[in-house]
């Protein structure tokens, strides 16, 4: 039978064998090979048991009782994994095993209800994985479950699932309809409710709009900004025109260092103590308004400024995190900084207008 291993027999000490002494362990060793060997566990029989036992001086008592319950686990695992309907006759080979292994009632319902919750675990993970030949009101319908029984466990298989998609969704940086769609059938086929996380959520919300700005057509939107004639929007969003500027920066020597001693380029302010400052170029924001993408130019408003970018003078546009990098032919740089959900699908977008004007 699946589940069970051929063991080896215990060997027998030379004085134990002088003294007709026997490993009584071995009558179980035996027993476990029994149904090793067999096709199926009513294949070994009550005669085998006892012989077993008689074998080696020993009885089913309590020395042995955890080994016993142990076999019969093991098949009520193997038949709860394979049963297709209530009257499967497999559901015999229970009921016999129990009765040669000289099992109690509570023992046989303990060891059933564990295996049930098993074989369930292992039966709806092989449902999201396709590979579970029964419908969940089929498993169910077999196990005695009613709607809200074992829905802990569909939950956390649910949730096992997109842990696992979500690597491949973040590595990709894309969710596609078909990876959506089968999301929620997975949680229908479960009969769970499609709650996800708000981090995974969120993530998966980015991940489709990803997906869209790649694969969908572009579709012109109606904004509340005066374009030219013939020029159509397909992106608008909040944004800061950046510069680059020299800031400066104080050197805390505590805090880099560590040290509890006084460098001799450190002053006293009064009761502060005032730290060697030096400057670094940094990119910040100069202003906060709107960038929009268009099928001619990337334009940017605000209150302060008003930038329009031609696209077919774009030598280079980089994106760095959240910054785009405009390299216009004429050697100037126009800096934009946009938030974390909208830079990347800008970018994208940007990206397959300029390819259209190439074309």
């Amino acid at each position: 039978m699946k589940s069970f291993e051929t063991q080896e027999i215990n060997k027998i000490g030379f004085i134990d064998k002088l003294f007709g002494e026997k490993d009584t362990g071995n009558a179980l060793v035996e027993i476990n090979n029994l149904l090793a060997q067999a096709e199926k566990a009513s294949d070994v029989t009550q005669a085998d048991i006892d012989a077993a036992f008689k074998k080696w001086k020993a009885k089913p008592d309590e020395n042995n009782i955890s080994q016993r319950s142990a076999m019969f686990r093991k098949v009520a695992d193997i038949v709860y994994t394979e049963v297709v309907s209530k009257e499967d006759s497999l559901f015999s080979e229970i009921e016999h095993v129990g009765n040669i292994l000289s099992l109690s009632d509570v023992l046989k319902k303990s060891a059933i209800s564990a295996a049930k919750k098993a074989a369930y675990f292992s039966r709806c993970r092989h449902i999201t994985e396709g590979t579970e030949p029964l419908t969940l009101k089929d498993i169910n319908d077999i196990f005695d479950y009613e709607d809200m029984d074992g829905l802990e466990i569909r939950i956390q298989i649910f949730n096992g699932y997109v842990n696992t998609i979500m690597e491949g969704i973040t590595e990709a940086k894309s969710f596609s309809p078909e990876e959506e769609e089968k999301l929620v059938g997975i949680a229908e086929s479960l009969d769970v409710p499609l709650e996800l996380k708000p981090n995974i959520a969120n993530a998966l919300k980015q991940y489709r709009q990803i997906w869209g700005a790649k694969n969908t057509a572009l579709k012109p939107l109606k904004i509340d900004f005066p374009l030219d004639d013939g020029e159509s929007c397909y992106a608008a969003t909040q944004a800061g025109l950046s510069e680059r500027k020299m800031v400066e920066m104080e050197e805390n020597y505590f805090e880099l260092t560590r040290r509890l001693e006084i460098d001799e380029t450190i002053n006293f302010k009064g009761d502060q103590i005032e730290h060697p400052k030096h400057e670094v170029e940094a990119v910040v924001i100069k202003n906060v308004g709107n960038i929009i993408l268009t099928n001619k130019y990337v334009r940017y408003s605000s209150e302060e400024d008003n930038i329009k970018i031609p696209i077919a003078e774009l030598e280079n546009v980089d994106l760095e995190v959240t910054l785009l990098k405009f390299s216009l032919k004429n050697g100037n740089e126009v800096l934009i900084r946009l938030s974390d959900e909208a830079s990347e699908i800008f970018f994208i977008l940007l990206n397959r207008v300029r390819a259209e004007l190439i074309q």
